[in-house]
């Protein structure tokens, strides 16, 4: 049994050193027969060519936004706010007009047409028909702060009436038809592009009374407005929105987008507009500008 091992072991040896020799001499064979023959000339033998293949590999720009000056955005400006007086301890120092005591939030230009007059959008529906869209006069317009709502309309809870700060404007009327547009112009850099974001919410407790039972889809009507790009959204649109985190009432978020001419400016308008008797109230706050560069 030890011998028929041996000579398995001896047999295995001697195919692998022959299995080497083979492997070897190929190798030699093979290389042999690359080089040329005593006396022959020498040639160069080139690879085949091959396509060039270009690798195109995207520029990674870094969007950089810078603020732009967008006065009182946040309708905090000429305000005051004073627990030695009594509640609500907040008071609005700014233009306040008369007889209707409506507030003019400082930064802005105030519109709000007279009775008798076209709203800003001139028509509006009425059953499938379209009909004249004619002011019934001012509404009421001032500022609220922290400290005049419930602890659950307040900045941060789930049904908050303030986004930023202590304070909001108040758009409203339990009466005719109104309107009111707010609007400034800003400065940026010509060519680049302002971008504006803001927050509005429209909220009506009338009741429909025509006989599809619903209300109309332009109700009321929602409207930010940056140079030549407009989101106008009507009533049906806007109860569709909820565009604060945590928040249960039905803000909507503008957010549009201009190239500052060469004027460099841009004018911004926002626009509330009731287009039927009854109860509507409007919310703004949180109106930021920034414009942007490609680095």
């Amino acid at each position: 049994m030890g011998r028929n091992k041996m000579k398995t072991r001896e047999t295995l040896s001697l195919a692998a050193a022959l299995t080497t020799g083979m492997v070897t001499l190929g190798l030699v064979v093979a290389a042999g027969a690359a080089q040329p023959l005593a006396g022959e000339p020498k040639t160069i033998q080139s690879l085949p060519q091959q396509d060039n293949v270009f690798t195109y590999l995207p520029a990674i720009l870094k969007s950089i936004s810078s603020p732009v000056s967008l006065a009182n955005g946040s309708f905090e400006a000429d305000t005051v706010v004073n627990f030695n007086s009594p509640w609500p301890f907040c008071h609005y120092t700014g233009t306040t007009d008369q007889p209707k005591g409506n507030q003019h939030p400082s930064g802005w230009t105030y519109y709000s047409p007279a009775s008798g007059q076209p709203l800003p959008f001139p028509t509006k529906m009425q059953q499938g028909s379209v009909v004249p869209a004619i002011s019934g006069g001012p509404g009421e317009n001032v500022h609220k702060c922290t400290w005049m709502l419930p602890d659950n309309e307040r900045l941060g809870q789930p049904r908050g009436l303030i986004l930023d700060g202590d304070w909001m404007y108040k758009v409203f009327n339990d009466g005719n038809p109104q309107a009111l547009q707010l609007s400034q112009t800003l400065t940026g850099t010509p060519g680049k592009t302002m971008e504006v974001t803001g927050y509005l919410l429209g909220e009506t407790a009338n009741l429909p009374t025509n006989p599809e039972g619903k209300l109309e889809d332009d109700h009321f009507i929602g409207s930010v407005q940056l140079g030549s790009m407009a989101d106008t959204r009507f009533y049906a649109s806007m109860i569709q929105h909820n565009d604060v985190p945590g928040n249960e009432r039905h803000w909507n978020k503008y957010d549009l987008w201009a190239v500052v001419p060469d004027s460099g400016q841009v004018l911004l308008t926002v626009t509330m507009q009731q287009n039927w008797a009854g109860e509507t109230d409007f919310f703004i706050d949180n109106f930021q500008a920034v414009e942007w560069t490609q680095n």
